[in-house]
């Protein structure tokens, strides 16, 4: 590239993952990329759990001061009705409202208003392009702005292919209901991009020409068409993506559909002495930049964090002065 596009990091989260968050930030500081702004959005009401945290590149902001003032008092409300009903009615009124449209409370529940945070930080800000990275990722030491973006000048995407029979109904549905909303023209090769993990890179100007896009063809703002979606039919990536392909088709885009083998994951923590070795081992190896703990085990089995949480703490504060 001829010249290394700006960025910022946006993390959106809560109390329950602020565990996860403290190793983030933790290993954000000890690495290349500490000095990069990193935007960070919690629910208003788990706030102030996050205040503690030193600021540096840090700006913590409440789902109040992101979302529309509308949008923030239906998050609270879908928040009590979750309390009161538990999360199996939740589901079930989720399932309702996909079928027949109501009740609308969940439409916005945390995880849809969370997407509608980090799109909307990511176009305001004044960079080329904003790197969405959630609290479940460690970064290693080595990590810099130009493990994030290849050579060539061209906009970079993420992506990881698979045959359209393979993917989870999830995926599948997220895929259709973004390709559905833009009107996407039919994949040339007949793969799908199934990268739905952080770091996710957004270009921001082709993220203000979607929400332009949206915004012309259905007279509302960008929020209020994707918060109309079906409930946990519609992915925040998934439609950037969708809308990125067909810009790319439509107008020769040059896009870069960047591997993803500097990203690792780990599944299973629930030995905290075999995690760490394995975070140390990812720590000294150069090609890999990014290390995703997921909470669960395919999603079968918790792992509390609350048991691995202080030896990866101590692995990563080692670092010190590596990186001076």
């Amino acid at each position: 590239m001829s010249k290394e596009p700006s960025f910022i990091l946006i993390t959106p989260t809560w109390s329950g993952d602020l565990e996860h968050f403290r190793l983030l930030r933790a290993s954000l500081q000890r690495s290349g990329l500490r000095d990069i702004p990193h935007k960070a959005v919690v629910q208003t009401e788990d706030q102030h759990a996050f205040n503690n945290f030193e600021q540096g590149s840090l700006t913590l902001l409440s789902t109040a001061d992101v979302l529309p003032t509308v949008v923030e008092n239906r998050r609270l409300r879908a928040r009590t009705y979750e309390r009161l009903f538990g999360r199996h009615a939740t589901r079930i009124a989720g399932s309702i409202a996909r079928k027949v449209g109501f009740p609308t409370w969940p439409h916005y529940t945390g995880w849809h208003t969370q997407q509608i945070c980090k799109l909307k930080l990511a176009a305001e800000s004044n960079c080329d392009y904003a790197v969405v990275i959630d609290s479940d990722v460690v970064v290693c030491p080595d990590a810099t702005p130009a493990a994030l973006f290849p050579e060539g000048g061209a906009i970079t995407c993420y992506a990881t292919w698979s045959e359209p029979f393979s993917l989870i109904s999830k995926v599948r549905n997220w895929v259709g209901q973004a390709n559905h909303l833009v009107q996407a023209l039919p994949e040339h090769n007949g793969c799908i991009n199934d990268y739905f993990d952080t770091p996710f890179v957004i270009h921001v100007p082709t993220l203000r020409a979607l929400f332009e896009w949206l915004e012309s063809e259905h007279g509302e703002p960008w929020w209020s068409v994707l918060l109309k979606q079906p409930p946990r039919r519609w992915s925040e990536f998934a439609t950037y993506k969708a809308f990125l392909a067909r810009r790319q088709q439509e107008y020769g885009q040059n896009v870069i559909w960047a591997d993803t083998g500097h990203i690792r994951y780990i599944f299973d923590t629930s030995d905290a002495e075999s995690l760490s070795r394995e975070v140390a081992m990812c720590f000294r190896d150069p090609a890999i930049k990014f290390v995703t703990i997921h909470s669960q085990s395919t999603g079968r089995k918790l792992w509390s964090v609350q048991d691995w949480s202080g030896q990866l703490m101590s692995l990563i504060t080692k670092q010190d002065g590596m990186n001076d």
